[in-house]
């Protein structure tokens, strides 16, 4: 039988609500209550290269920041990307977006 992933986008979709700038209290108390219910992938918020000032860190999604939420969580993280901030971008950009999952988690 093949595994359900449960994947939980609160954060992402939350944030159209508060342009993405949530309490770092409330984070971390959503953060442990989704590690303890078993979920297998937390949708954080997007990544951009945008640096609009009028939004919050989850509209960006840092991997600076994403380090200091995701310590001792039992679950992956996963961003959305819109396809208009992707279109403008070389191939050669996508390294300055992305870097690999080992990297985020040490």
């Amino acid at each position: 039988m093949k595994k359900l992933n449960l994947l939980d986008c609160t954060l992402r979709d939350g944030g159209y609500y508060n342009n993405w700038d949530f309490d770092e209290s409330l984070v971390k108390k959503y953060l442990d209550t989704m590690s303890k219910s078993k979920i297998d992938i937390v949708e954080i918020g997007f990544r951009s290269d945008n640096s609009d000032n009028n939004f919050g860190a989850f509209a960006y999604s840092k991997d600076n920041y994403l380090k200091k939420l995701i310590k001792d969580n039992n679950f992956d993280i996963a961003v959305m990307v819109n396809a208009k901030d992707l279109i403008k971008l070389s191939e050669n950009d996508f390294p300055l977006l992305f870097i690999k999952k080992k990297s985020i988690k040490s």
